[in-house]
This record gives C-alpha cells, sequence and structure tokens, in this order.
C-alpha cells in the first residue's frame, strides 16, 4: 500500500513538477551544522529507550520520564512559555480523547458486527435448510462459540465495572 502511495507522488510529480518544488542547495557543513539541533532528541531518545531496555524503568516509567525530559529540555533551550506550555497541554488532551473514541468506536462495533454475523450466518443457515435442504458445515458449532464469546466476555466487564450480570427478561414478566 504504502509502496502504490509513493508510486503515485512519483507519477503526479512527473506529470506536474510544480506539485514538488526543489529546495535550496546548501554546503556540507551546513548541513552538519544542523545537525546540533538534534542533539537534545538523540538524548531523550536514549533516556526513554536505554531506561527501558535497560531495566531501570517501566513503560509507564518511562513516558513520565519522557515527559519530564521533554519539558526540562524546553527549559534549557529557553523556549518554555506559558502558552507554548498550554498548547501541549492541549494538543496532549486531544491525541488522548482522539485515541479513547477509536477504542470506543472499535470496541462498539467488534460488539456490533459479532452479534450481526451471528444473527446472519444463523438466518442464511435456516433459509438455506429451508428451501434446499443444505447446510452451512460448522454452523451450529461457530454460534455456539460466539455465544460463548459473548456470554463469557461480559463476566469480565461486570467485574472490571464493578456490577453484576443481571437478566431482567425473567423479571419483566413476572407479575
Amino acid at each position: 500500500m504504502a509502496a502504490l502511495y509513493i508510486l503515485a507522488i512519483i507519477i503526479m510529480v512527473k506529470r506536474d513538477p510544480s506539485l514538488a518544488p526543489g529546495s535550496s542547495k546548501c554546503s556540507w557543513a551546513e548541513r552538519f551544522k544542523s545537525l546540533r539541533h538534534l542533539v537534545g532528541i538523540a538524548i531523550l531518545f536514549l533516556i526513554v529507550l536505554g531506561g527501558m531496555f535497560s531495566g531501570f524503568f517501566t513503560v509507564n516509567e518511562a513516558a513520565a520520564i519522557g515527559a519530564l525530559a521533554s519539558l526540562v529540555l524546553m527549559f534549557f533551550r529557553h523556549s518554555f512559555t506559558w502558552k507554548n506550555f498550554y498548547t501541549v497541554i492541549m494538543d496532549t488532551i486531544t491525541t488522548s480523547g482522539m485515541v479513547l473514541l477509536l477504542v470506543i468506536g472499535a470496541s462498539v462495533f467488534g460488539s456490533f458486527l459479532g452479534i450481526v454475523c451471528m444473527m446472519l450466518h444463523i438466518a442464511a443457515d435456516v433459509l438455506l435448510r429451508k428451501f434446499s435442504s443444505n447446510v452451512i458445515v460448522g454452523s451450529y458449532e461457530m454460534v455456539q462459540y460466539l455465544l460463548m464469546t459473548v456470554i463469557f466476555a461480559s463476566f469480565p466487564y461486570a467485574q472490571t465495572m464493578k456490577k453484576h450480570v443481571r437478566v431482567t427478561i425473567f423479571l419483566a414478566k413476572l407479575p
């Protein structure tokens, strides 16, 4: 997929070179001089990954250490302002919120897809048996496994939410 994307970019730029204007020429001395801006990032990279791989701290601790180290790096570069700090906090909140919404959406979609697939599979099996006396091989077993997954997946969820599993269909029918 990435190769097709790169190929599409190459074809578009060959057709219309103004889409990707060339960069200005610079000497090797200027290139090496520009690398000094990467020293802080390299140190941050080494602190976080070096600490994780050496066993000094866990992944979550590495995230906290990385955030603290990047804040210290901002102070050393004299680029810390409250406006920058507020922008970083708001960008972090926005990104975290989007990731959380993606996880929630994927969870809801997965549950919906499992239930709909199970329903469509049963409907197709019943219709095939009724009209052509054919069956979907393994249909019964697959529905059993899907039901077991749906039922037993609710127990850990209920436990983490500190709730109880209740079947209210019977209670609704009682006088």
